[in-house]
């Protein structure tokens, strides 16, 4: 009995183990399913699937944009659907904050930044440089160098499908921050082999 016992226990245990794991890769898959990636769509949905995943109607539309308006972390934004041949290859989040103070477009795009590093992981790519003088201290750069286009900030990761990009940028006194959520298939698609370099040592 105790030997019948023990067998029984073991063959018990073993169905156990295989039920847990079976159950494991399958919320695996369910979840993988279940991940967007552009707000709550996929790359490769159609304009129409798109639309049904917003709770609000665009407030610009044709065959290749959708342009929604709403917030991210509390910043008024523009969000953009970018389609090719019907399908969703790019997404953007155009912000429209606007600060009296441009040292302040500086300290949202850190406060940005540590939200998406937070949810990706470390990035690939963190810099901010000088335009036309790469060799100065980028510890001088002020907001209002940013604005008037002399100092770039960028900030990139690679993930399974997508390429994420934060970038604060300007030009005639005008700061603009945005990020910009691409399909890695599309980018691959669209840029020669020699710059492909940062998206595929991240797959090795």
């Amino acid at each position: 009995m105790n030997k019948f016992l023990t067998l029984a226990l073991s063959i018990l245990l073993i169905l156990i183990v295989v039920s847990c794991s079976a159950s494991d890769e399958e919320t695996k898959d369910n979840k993988q399913d279940n991940q967007t990636d552009f707000r709550q769509s996929k790359w490769g949905m159609g304009p129409d699937e798109v639309k049904l995943n917003e709770t609000t109607p665009p407030i610009s539309e044709s065959n290749e944009l959708l342009l929604y308006k709403t917030d991210f972390m509390d910043i008024p934004a523009q969000a953009g659907y970018v389609f090719k041949k019907s399908a969703l290859v790019k997404g953007a989040y155009l912000f429209e904050e606007h600060y009296d103070n441009p040292d302040d477009y500086i300290a949202s795009y850190e406060r940005i930044k540590i939200a998406l590093i937070k949810e990706y992981g470390a990035p690939s790519l963190d810099e901010a440089k000088w335009i036309n003088d790469e060799s100065r201290d980028i510890d001088e750069a002020t907001g209002k160098a940013v604005c008037e286009g002399e100092v770039i900030y960028k900030t990139e990761w690679v993930e399974e499908k997508s390429l994420i990009k934060l970038l604060l940028e300007g030009a005639n006194n005008n700061c603009r921050q945005g990020i910009v959520f691409e399909s890695k298939g599309n980018y691959m698609l669209e840029h020669p082999q020699s710059e492909q370099s940062a998206v595929t040592s991240e797959e090795q």
